[in-house]
This record gives structure tokens, C-alpha cells and sequence, in this order.
């Protein structure tokens, strides 16, 4: 492996680098003291590279799956080549497809965010029609069992009581 290779993994004469270099695509190169740094720009990962081509050009998603083909073959001269010219090539592009890969995860977290929000809330509206209707049915069990004794304006809030029962409760 060469020095700058093991510069590049952040591997250098055994010293590793600080995460937050290794973070932001930094590296120094050592020998005894530092002779240079070196900063290239990095793009985010995405879980899948599929979700990310889809937003690339025809040209920069082929670069991509090229630069995936020669890491998973271990050929690392044509990657690093192929990173570089992805990068001379298709840095912006590469970086708004990331973004906007992203914003749809978050669009579709959000609606999934709403449809359980509305789903709980029709749940509850649910749970507080039931309750309503059991009460109502004990109100009217109560005052059947008691109509014999009820004067004729509190039969009359009967019948319009199991009126409102018949209309909420039975026709759901």
C-alpha cells in the first residue's frame, strides 16, 4: 500500500488521523512532520446508489456504478481515477442528487408521519363515539325501566334521545 494511499484511509506512518479531518475528506501526509494537506470535497452517503442515480445524468450514473464496480473488485487505481473524474465531473450534480434524495425520504417520513397521526386521531374520534353511544344506551336503559313514572315531557326526551341513539349509534 503506498503512503499516500494509507494518507487517503487515514492510516499514516500508524498515526490515525482525527475523525473529524477523516469526516470532512482531510488528510495530512506525514514524514516526521507535516508536509502537506490535502481537503477534497466529499459527497454524503445514501444507503442505495439506485435512489442517488436515479437523479444523475446518464454519464455521472454510469461513473457511480463504475466506481462501485472497481471497489467491489478491489482494482483501487481505476477507482481512485474514476473518483476523480466523477468528482471533476459530477461533484454538483452528485450533491444535488443527494439533497434531493433525501428531502423525498423526509417528504415520505412526513406523510407517513401524518397518516399515523391521522389514523390515531380517527381512532380517537372512534373511542369518544363509543363511549358517547354507551352512555346514551345506560341513559335510555334507565329510563325505560322508569317510564311508567316519567311525565310526558320526559318521554317525549326519550323518544328523542333514542332518536339521536338510533341516528349516531346504529347507523355507523
Amino acid at each position: 500500500m503506498t503512503q499516500q494511499w494509507k494518507a487517503v484511509l487515514g492510516l499514516v506512518g500508524g498515526l490515525t488521523l482525527s475523525s473529524l479531518a477523516q469526516a470532512q475528506g482531510c488528510y495530512t501526509v506525514f514524514n516526521g512532520q507535516v508536509v502537506e494537506q490535502r481537503c477534497a470535497r466529499r459527497l454524503p452517503a445514501v444507503d442505495s446508489a439506485s435512489e442517488i442515480n436515479r437523479h444523475l445524468s446518464p454519464r455521472c450514473a454510469s461513473l457511480n456504478d463504475a466506481m462501485r464496480s472497481a471497489a467491489q473488485q478491489g482494482n483501487y487505481n481505476t477507482m481512485r481515477d474514476l473518483r476523480q473524474e466523477f468528482t471533476r465531473k459530477c461533484a454538483d450534480e452528485a450533491q444535488a442528487a443527494v439533497q434531493t434524495t433525501y428531502r423525498e425520504r423526509e417528504n415520505e417520513r412526513e406523510q407517513q408521519q401524518e397518516q399515523r397521526r391521522q389514523a390515531e386521531q380517527a381512532q380517537a374520534q372512534s373511542r369518544a363515539t363509543a363511549q358517547q353511544c354507551d352512555g346514551m344506551r345506560d341513559v335510555i336503559q334507565s329510563k325505560r325501566k322508569r317510564e311508567t313514572t316519567l311525565n310526558p315531557t320526559e318521554v317525549a326526551a326519550l323518544r328523542q334521545l333514542e332518536a339521536s341513539f338510533n341516528e349516531r349509534c346504529l347507523r355507523r
